[in-house]
C-alpha cells in the first residue's frame, strides 16, 4: 500500500535522511538546499522507506557524478587528488591540494538535488513493484 506516513513516522523519516547529509554538509561538500530537500523527501516517505531513499539516491548520484565526469561537465582533479591521496603514499598532498580549481567553481559542483529526486522517484518504484 503506497501511503504517506502520518505523525512521527514522517518526521523521523525526515531527521535521518537529513543526518544522513549532515557531515558532508559541515564539510561543505554538500549545499543546505540539498540537507533541506532530502530532510523535505524524507518526512514524505517515512521512516520505512528512509534505508531505500539514502541508497538510490545515494546511486543516483554516483550515476550522475559519472556521467558528468565521462562528458566533461565536472572538472576530474578533486576525484584525482583524492584518489592518488588515499592510495599513492608518495603524492605531495599539499602541492596537490594547492593546485585544485576552487571549491566556488561551476566545474565542482555536482547537482546532487537531481539525484535526491531521482532517489525519491526509485524508492517509490520500488515500494509499488515490491507491493
Amino acid at each position: 500500500a503506497l501511503g504517506f506516513p502520518l505523525g512521527n513516522a514522517g518526521l523521523l523519516g525526515g531527521l535521518l535522511c537529513g543526518l544522513f547529509l549532515l557531515l558532508p554538509f559541515v564539510l561543505r561538500a554538500a549545499g543546505g538546499g540539498d540537507v533541506k530537500m532530502l530532510f523535505a523527501v524524507g518526512c514524505a516517505l517515512g521512516v520505512s522507506r528512509a534505508m531505500e531513499l539514502i541508497l538510490f539516491t545515494s546511486l543516483a548520484g554516483l550515476a550522475l557524478m559519472l556521467a558528468m565526469l565521462v562528458w566533461g561537465h565536472v572538472d576530474p582533479s578533486r576525484l584525482r587528488h583524492f584518489l592518488r591521496s588515499a592510495f599513492d603514499w608518495r603524492y605531495d598532498r599539499k602541492a596537490g591540494r594547492a593546485a585544485l580549481p576552487p571549491k566556488d567553481s561551476e566545474r565542482c559542483r555536482v547537482p546532487f538535488g537531481v539525484a535526491i529526486a531521482a532517489g525519491a522517484w526509485a524508492a517509490l518504484i520500488w515500494e509499488i513493484a515490491l507491493g
